[in-house]
């Protein structure tokens, strides 16, 4: 019999792996110039934040909301030289995503028991095919990962107080950093009614509190462009989080002239006919999730674009040659997880083969049956799109600037005036204020 303590290490070992090897494929994942370019809140609002304040500035509000996490990894990424701060973000955003990555599998396990599919809804976490474009690799929109990563705490079944407490305080840190959290306040209600789900609920609930706290403080500014129509949100909905699933970023207009919306229907009504199928197989835990997945994957993206309207969403009202062209945008990240999640549920419930129980069926013949190898190819079709997607041919840091060349330009001006603080040109037209002191330390060191 095998030691409970070597047991114990070898299953920290292998989630440790799992982190790691997350978090690398996710570096890769990003191109050479993007991991050296700062997007967004990254530079002006976290770093700068960070550099002037410190750990004071943990809890600030930004435009509605907290955003605990991007300032965790900006007050960590401040103490290493300037030069590096693009590379520092990048790195403890893909640190960031290896952890989430290593926390839905862990906390699956009652949804899916399988390794290998839990093992691939998990990497959903680092490989989606749409999240290079400005959601991974960067701190600024790490708060879509988190929202998928509380979904999962949400959902799991740990075993004993330890466990509830460390994925409550993990639920917490997810809460702080995600406004959307709030639309999973009906699966803590749900989770909160037995005593074995209230510490674990403790955590997130708090979180959820104090984002709501902060969009009172500091209310988010109004939208003042035109509302987008149900046609265009449900069309928009159908090209962000269901047609990206297979098709690259850069290819997603063509696809639209080519028709791959009518396959991106079929895709849809495929999931969730697996889902009809594979429902009396489904784990009682397995069930809530498909239910809550597949409410939360439209209305998600929904609520982004109403929240944020812009012309660019209306998809409906576009001629053929604007759609050649549509805008494509991070609001279909979270929601095209969920859907893989259903899938990858679905397929699990399916190859499993038996009823609702986590043990297989005995009485059943060992011959896969035809709903199996669906099953079963559905998973491989999933990882086939990882793999084929797994570089993007674009995203919207792949043209810079460039951080460090910047950095090392801003020294010759630093050693040449009296300016105390040189503001750096980062994406968005956007500049981040350092002190001249830090870039002249960076750049003799």
């Amino acid at each position: 019999m095998v030691p409970s303590a070597v047991l114990v290490v070898r299953r920290w070992s292998g989630l440790i792996l799992i982190g790691i090897a997350a978090a690398m494929l996710l570096w890769l994942r990003i191109p050479a110039v993007a991991r050296d370019t700062l997007w967004a809140e990254d530079g002006r609002q976290f770093l700068a934040g960070a550099e002037r304040y410190g750990v004071l500035n943990l809890l600030t509000p930004y435009a509605g909301y907290l955003q605990v996490v991007p300032r965790l990894i900006a007050g960590v990424v401040v103490t290493i030289p300037v030069d590096q701060w693009a590379r520092g973000m990048t790195a403890g955003a893909c640190i960031v995503s290896g952890a989430v990555t290593v926390l839905v599998y862990v906390c699956a396990a009652s949804v899916v028991p399988a390794r290998t599919p839990r093992l691939v809804l998990a990497a959903v976490t680092v490989l989606l095919p749409l999240g290079p474009r400005d959601v991974f690799g960067n701190p600024t929109n790490i708060h879509s990962v988190l929202m998928w990563g509380l979904f999962w705490v949400l959902l799991a079944g740990p075993e004993s107080r330890r466990a509830r407490i460390t994925l409550s305080v993990a639920g917490l840190v997810c809460a702080l950093s995600e406004i959307q959290s709030l639309f999973l306040v009906p699966l803590v209600l749900v989770r909160v009614r037995r005593p074995e789900g209230r510490l674990l609920m403790l955590g997130p609930a708090l979180g959820m509190l104090a984002e709501i706290v902060a969009t009172v403080v500091v209310p988010r500014s109004a939208a003042h462009a035109a509302p987008v129509g149900v046609p265009s949100l449900l069309l928009g909905y159908l090209i962000n989080a269901v047609l990206t699933l297979f098709t690259s970023i850069s290819k997603v207009g063509p696809a639209i002239l080519s028709g791959a919306l009518w396959v991106a229907g079929l895709l849809l009504a495929f999931v969730l006919a697996l889902v009809v199928v594979a429902w009396r197989r489904l784990l009682p835990r397995a069930r809530l999730a498909t239910v809550a997945a597949l409410i939360l994957s439209p209305l998600i993206y929904i609520a982004s674009v109403v929240v944020n309207p812009a012309d660019y969403y209306d998809y409906a009202t576009m001629s053929t040659e604007q759609l050649g062209d549509a805008w494509i945008t991070r609001y279909g990240v979270v929601p095209g997880m969920l859907l893989l999640a259903v899938a990858i549920i679905a397929a699990a419930a399916l190859i499993r083969g038996g009823t609702t129980t986590a043990l297989p069926d005995r009485s059943r013949s060992a011959r896969p049956t035809l709903r199996q190898a669906i099953a079963a190819a559905t998973l491989v079709a999933i990882v086939l799109s990882f793999t084929v997607y797994f570089v993007p041919s674009w995203t919207r840091r792949s043209d810079g600037p460039q951080w460090a060349p910047a950095v090392h330009s801003a020294a010759a001006s630093c050693a040449t005036s009296s300016t105390r603080t040189i503001w750096i040109k980062e994406t968005l037209g956007w500049h981040v204020p350092v002190p001249c002191s830090r870039i002249l330390q960076t750049v003799h060191r």
